[in-house]
């Protein structure tokens, strides 16, 4: 759907399929379902949407253990709270994932998250931050 500009649609299916599962009893493909759903939402630039699609996915990423997920979860949710204009809450849940990619050894997933924090260091003006991450 992203590589052919078809996010609607995508979308449209996405959210089709997770009312169609209700509370489905795999958590963790309804985490990624939410999560992907969260994501297409805040590309379309609907970031009211995405906030709660993004929260359920962590809540369920985390009860899972699924710390990759939760992280990726915490990242895109971190974009949406920067969009609303919340700084405060999106450099918490950038920071959280930061750790928790540097748990899981992961050297892009962590230069990602560094850009992040760096990104929203510029947002908020505060250069010498960004300069340093």
């Amino acid at each position: 759907w992203r590589v052919r500009s078809h996010l609607r649609e995508g979308l449209q299916h996405l959210t089709a399929a997770l009312v169609n599962a209700g509370a489905m009893s795999d958590m963790h493909l309804r985490a990624e379902g939410l999560a992907l759903a969260g994501e297409i939402s805040s590309l379309l630039g609907d970031h009211l949407s995405a906030k709660p699609l993004l929260e359920e996915s962590t809540e369920l990423f985390e009860a899972a253990g699924d710390l990759q997920g939760t992280s990726t979860a915490f990242s895109s949710l971190g974009h949406v709270m920067l969009h609303l204009g919340d700084p405060v809450q999106a450099q918490f849940l950038y920071e959280q994932c930061l750790v928790m990619r540097r748990k899981l050894d992961n050297p892009v997933m962590v230069a990602l998250s560094l850009s992040s924090l760096a990104d929203l260091a510029l947002h908020t003006g505060d250069l010498e931050r960004a300069e340093a991450l």
